[in-house]
Order: C-alpha cells, then sequence, then structure tokens
C-alpha cells in the first residue's frame, strides 16, 4: 500500500458548462455562447487532484448504464483512476450538473444526481476498503442517497475500527440533513464545508462558536471553513485560526470544483504529517488554481 492511499466515495457527475449572457426567464429561450461536457462531481474531483498530487486514490461512486457512464469511465482510466469500485446501475441515469456561467463570474446550476443517489456500500466492502487505504474522505451528500446515509456510515466507521483516518465534506448535511450530524459523532477526523453552508448550518449563531462546538460535539481534530478568495478557516475546539488567501485570481474563469481541489490538497498535506495550518495553506493554493479552468476535474487543465 502507498503511504499516501485514500478512498474517496461520493457522486461522479458529467458537469455541462454553459456560457450564458443571462439566465432564462420563464418560457424565453436564451442561447449560450459555448457549451463543453468534462467529468465531474465531488468524488470524481476529489479523486482526480488526489492522483494529480501522486496519492493513490480509490474511487467509490456510481453511474448509470449509459452513454454518459461509459465516457465518465473511460476518463478515470485515462487519468489513472481504476473504476473498479464505480457501480453501474440499471435504470437510473449517470449524473448531470448543468452549470450556467455568467459574464460576471457568477453561475446558476441544476442538474440530477441520477446514480449517485443508488449508490450503496456494505460494511463488508467498507472493511474492505479500510484494510487498502490509510485515509477515507466520504461527500455529505451521501446521506441524502436513498439508503439515508447507511452506506456513509458503514465506511466511516469501518475507516476508524481499521484505525485510519477519515474526513468528509459536510455538503449536503449542512444544508439538507442537519438531524445526520449526531450519527457522525466519534466518525470524523477532519471536517470540510465552506462558508455559505457554515452560515446554514449555524443559523443566527454566531459563526465561529457554532462550529467550535460542532468540532468538539463531533470529536474532530479539525474543522476546515473554505472562505473562497479570503482563503480558509482552520476551527478547533478552542482555537481558530483565517489562513488568508495568497494566490488571488483577478477574473476566475470558473469557480467549480475549487472546494473539492481544497479538499484533496489538504488531505494529501495532513498525511504527509503536516498541520492544519499548513495544509488549509496547500488547499487555499490548490482551491485557487483551479478557478483557472473550466471545471473542477483536475485534468481537464
Amino acid at each position: 500500500m502507498n503511504s499516501l492511499s485514500v478512498a474517496v466515495a461520493g457522486d461522479l457527475n458529467v458537469d455541462i458548462f454553459l456560457k450564458v449572457p443571462a439566465l432564462p426567464r420563464l418560457d424565453v429561450s436564451v442561447a449560450a455562447h459555448s457549451a463543453k461536457a468534462l467529468p465531474g462531481g465531488v468524488a470524481g474531483n476529489t479523486a482526480s487532484h488526489l492522483i494529480e498530487l501522486g496519492v493513490d486514490a480509490t474511487l467509490i461512486a456510481a453511474v448509470g448504464d449509459d452513454v454518459l457512464g461509459k465516457y465518465l469511465t473511460g476518463r478515470l482510466r485515462g487519468v489513472g483512476i481504476s473504476p473498479e469500485r464505480v457501480r453501474v446501475i440499471n435504470g437510473e441515469p449517470t449524473g448531470v450538473m448543468v452549470i450556467m456561467l455568467l459574464p460576471d463570474g457568477e453561475k446558476a446550476i441544476v442538474g440530477c444526481r441520477g446514480a449517485n443517489e443508488h449508490l450503496t456500500i456494505t460494511r463488508e466492502e467498507s472493511r474492505e476498503v479500510a484494510s487498502l487505504v490509510n485515509h477515507v474522505h466520504a461527500s455529505g451528500y451521501m446521506a441524502l442517497n436513498r439508503d439515508g446515509g447507511e452506506s456513509l456510515l458503514n465506511l466511516l466507521s469501518e475507516a476508524v475500527k481499521a484505525g485510519i483516518t477519515t474526513s468528509i465534506d459536510l455538503e449536503g448535511i449542512a444544508t439538507q440533513a442537519k438531524h445526520f450530524l449526531p450519527k457522525l459523532k466519534g466518525l470524523i477526523t477532519y471536517a470540510f464545508l465552506n462558508k455559505a453552508e457554515a452560515k446554514e448550518l449555524c443559523g443566527t449563531e454566531p459563526l465561529t462558536p457554532c462550529i467550535q462546538k460542532l468540532t468538539k460535539a463531533l470529536g474532530t481534530t479539525a474543522t476546515f471553513i473554505k472562505l473562497g478568495k479570503e482563503g480558509s478557516a482552520v476551527i478547533t475546539p478552542h482555537q481558530t485560526e483565517i489562513i488568508k488567501q495568497q494566490e488571488i485570481i483577478r477574473k476566475p474563469t470558473d469557480t467549480t470544483g475549487a472546494g473539492d481541489a481544497f479538499n484533496a490538497a489538504t488531505i494529501a498535506t495532513l498525511l504527509k504529517g503536516s498541520t492544519p495550518k499548513e495544509a488549509a495553506q496547500e488547499g487555499n493554493k490548490a482551491g485557487a488554481q483551479t478557478c483557472t479552468h473550466l471545471g473542477g476535474f483536475k485534468t481537464n487543465t
């Protein structure tokens, strides 16, 4: 086993980018200036960045039995990610996200998770995966799957039993499944979320003490809040440190997947024995660099 090996579980999608002059109104068509389809999804993006960073990445995801699913598995092989643990779900479409990019850099996203919602991971497979890697990273969207998050808990609990570190991006949970948080207690070494998700999670409560309390309640070593061009925050139960962004992208091409790149670089740096602060600095760099091209799948460059 490579000393740097990570299992990544979550969504794998085809991202369709449309550069539009404005968002369409009801019953009004808008002609896009350009269109491009690329691999994406939080798990696919994260795994691709880990591979680029020299980390062995095992991807656990799902696609439909369709042309888009075949496209994704082919692209995975092309960048050195084995599709062995990518399930093909008959009767369900491959996940698709349509990303409309506006001239000012803002975007709107409409998508269908499709086969992703049907991803299941048994305890037996979770135990096997945990024996092959030294870190497990999962997407919080798995808590929204048809199994009610059972597979997510299987994967994390078996990783803890195996004595390896874990991480989760609280996307999905922070905005749509807050009730799931107590189930993660004792299962998470590192947590990730962005500023908007943190605000949604905390409501009217001040952000820093709220996330500190959450970090302590979950038994998490550190929680990383992604602050976009401002950088990131590293929050432990008793301390908060802002890590300023050093690489400023004056005119970002696209911010899709910047958070996934941050996660990958942070995890890779932590696995090398660096501190959370040092890891967040590397995460900031990776997130910024991803904004210079379309999509969050590293080899799209």
